[in-house]
């Protein structure tokens, strides 16, 4: 593996999608199929993308090899507001970025047999943010302002098998080697009883700020990017035809495992003190840190749904998803050492620093309901509408890390000749809009409005050989 892993990174970098999640960190689909039903598929589970949502269905897939390459774009739209910036902040973008899978029969022939089995490998995009913002904050006021963004990318190469057990009964498990990136810059909100430097009073210079000038927190301004991390999850299905029109799917992830970030973090402080100060800080305002992220990997998720072939010519499906976002997405614990300002490391008291960022996500429940109309020969006329909840509340939102959205949409078209198979679809996540009075995460969020949107669009191609 190690003789490989450069060739790998540079392999998933080249080819890493920044498209906007939509499900909380989620993107909705995995191919331009799923994608038309709105996600809904662990039921069906008929294409290589059920590696990742029900891998029992792999053994759906006739003829000896299948190839699927498909193309997904996705339009974002940003917007913030607050009273330092009354005219709004608009954040819109366009984003692209390729999958593809492949499976393969090893013993052809056996289709729809007792012990047939098949395997299958792809490459898919599972979760993104990409925001940024040009904005001026009370300790950033104009013309300095300050940048706040973040850029995270969760993809990864996905081995899956699909074993029949019996007539009736699949199963099916797959291994997901995850490959991540997260870039982010903002004010880092720091609490002053962590200035425990000593003072010219003789006290810590928290305690000055907390009981002389009553000041808790204070914001400096922060970056980070990280190196790439590699993770591994789990996934694993079962597939049970309960009738000759009626099945039902049931599907595990396990949480993932993931190393921790880590990356060179630089902070601003000047913002703490109006005037520079070359006696106490002769190295100037800014600090480099080492730094470690721990504690922010990917949640356990259940599903199950049924698929009910209502005609021949007409496939009904409807799912139900949980996803464990409170025990991944609750707090964030960040560790910074080996401070590089000597001035600065005399007034925290310390060459290290920890910060613990808030994300407080709750756990996310999704419905789907979808359609697959074959309306004449060689089409299908795919639909979809999925509705869940926001895993956080209004107080408790982060403009780059716009998890919100609850309703979504999808309508695709195929068509099918020979051996070869085209798809296009197109999601839309409806805009969700949010006015925040006094934020749990920063102050610096206090009496914000923001919203956002994504608008997915795939096209795929299939070969069977």
């Amino acid at each position: 593996m190690s003789r490989f892993a450069p060739f790998v990174l540079v392999l998933l970098f080249v080819f890493s999608s920044r498209c906007q999640a939509q499900r909380g960190a989620e993107a909705i689909g995995f191919d331009p199929p799923q994608t038309a039903r709105a996600g809904v598929d662990v039921a069906i589970a008929e294409d290589i993308s059920a590696i990742l949502t029900n891998p029992a269905g792999l053994v759906q897939i006739k003829g000896p090899w299948r190839v699927d390459l498909s193309l997904r774009g996705g339009y974002t739209r940003g917007y913030f507001e607050d009273d330092l910036n009354p005219e709004g902040l608009v954040d819109n973008k366009f984003a692209m970025g390729p999958s593809f899978g492949v499976a393969w029969d090893p013993e052809p022939g056996g289709e729809g047999t007792v012990g047939d089995y098949r395997f299958a490998m792809g490459l898919y995009h599972t979760a993104a943010f990409n925001v940024k913002q040009e904005l001026f904050t009370i300790d950033f006021p104009a013309p300095d302002g300050t940048t706040r963004q973040s850029d995270f990318i969760y993809t990864g190469l996905h081995f899956g098998w699909g074993y029949q057990v019996s007539e009736k009964v699949s199963i099916g498990a797959s291994i997901s080697l995850s490959y991540s990136t997260l870039t982010a810059n903002k004010p880092l909100e720091l609490p002053t009883s962590k200035f425990q430097g000593t003072s010219p009073l003789g006290v810590p210079w928290g305690h000055l700020f907390s009981n002389n000038l009553g000041i808790d927190f204070v914001r400096v301004g922060g970056g980070i990017e990280t190196e790439a991390t590699w993770g591994v999850t789990a996934t694993l299905g079962i597939l049970w035809d309960i009738s000759e029109s009626v099945t039902l799917g049931v599907s595990y992830r396990t949480p993932g495992y993931r190393e921790d970030y880590q990356f060179e973090a630089s902070l601003d402080f000047s913002a703490l003190f109006p005037q520079p100060d070359p006696n106490m800080f002769p190295d100037g305002y800014q600090v480099s840190y080492d730094g470690t992220i721990r504690g922010f990997s990917y949640p356990q998720e259940f599903a199950i749904g049924l698929a009910w072939m209502a005609h021949e010519k007409l496939r009904l499906s409807t799912e139900f998803r949980w996803i464990n976002w409170s025990a991944t997405h609750d707090r964030i614990r960040v560790e910074l050492v080996n401070g590089t300002n000597a001035g600065f490391n005399a007034f925290m008291g310390s060459t290290s620093l920890e910060i613990e960022d808030k994300l407080l996500w709750d756990d996310m429940v999704s419905i789907g309901v979808s359609f697959d109309w074959w309306f004449t020969d060689g089409w299908v006329l795919r639909g979809g509408f999925s509705a869940n909840n926001s895993p956080i509340e209004p107080n408790e939102s982060n403009p780059i890390a716009p998890a919100y959205m609850q309703l979504h949409a999808g309508l695709g078209l195929g068509y099918a000749i020979d051996d070869w198979a085209f798809e296009f679809a197109w999601l839309h996540s409806f805009k969700e809009s949010f006015e925040i009075g006094d934020s749990l995460i920063s102050q610096d969020l206090d009496n914000t409005n923001h919203s956002f949107a994504v608008d997915s669009f795939l096209l795929g191609i299939t070969y069977y050989f």
